[in-house]
């Protein structure tokens, strides 16, 4: 299936960023008929020539403005189906608006970093001297001529 005029002219196409519409492409080209859907991996997008930047940043931008319909998670074989949503959007504006909150959305909550642990206490040289056993005397070095005689 190929692209129609009527969807290369609309603007929520003219939204799209040039991976969501290599994407599109790619996705279109698998899909058979209007309304039909297909089963594509991520590795094979990437084989079709696309980065795996464009893949992961192209396709929510293809569901959030009404594209396609993507079911499925991460990098197993998810099914593509195309939609009509995209008829909906009448401007520009309504565009970036629904690309924004896809993009919202889709992202990650904070990883949460773990507790600052407590500093270590380094013990000051005379409790190291308190701690060695009878007889035995901390290593005095010479002194260098430059340094004042305690």
């Amino acid at each position: 299936m190929k692209p129609s005029d009527e969807m290369l002219r609309s603007p929520a196409y003219a939204a799209l960023g040039g991976s969501a519409r290599s994407v599109l492409r790619v996705i279109l080209e698998e899909i058979d008929a209007p309304g039909g859907a297909a089963q594509l991996s991520t590795l094979f997008l990437l084989q079709a020539g696309l980065s795996s930047t464009a893949v992961t940043s192209g396709v929510p931008d293809l569901a959030a403005l009404g594209f396609v319909k993507v079911t499925g998670k991460g990098t197993a074989t998810r099914e593509f189906a195309s939609s009509d949503g995209w008829t909906t959007i009448v401007d520009r504006a309504e565009a970036g608006r629904r690309l924004a909150e896809g993009k919202a959305a889709a992202q990650r909550p904070a990883r949460r970093r773990p507790a600052a642990a407590a500093p270590t206490v380094i013990p000051a040289v005379n409790e190291i001297t308190a701690r060695l056993p009878e007889g035995i005397r901390r290593s005095v070095y010479p002194r260098m001529p430059w340094e004042a005689a305690s």
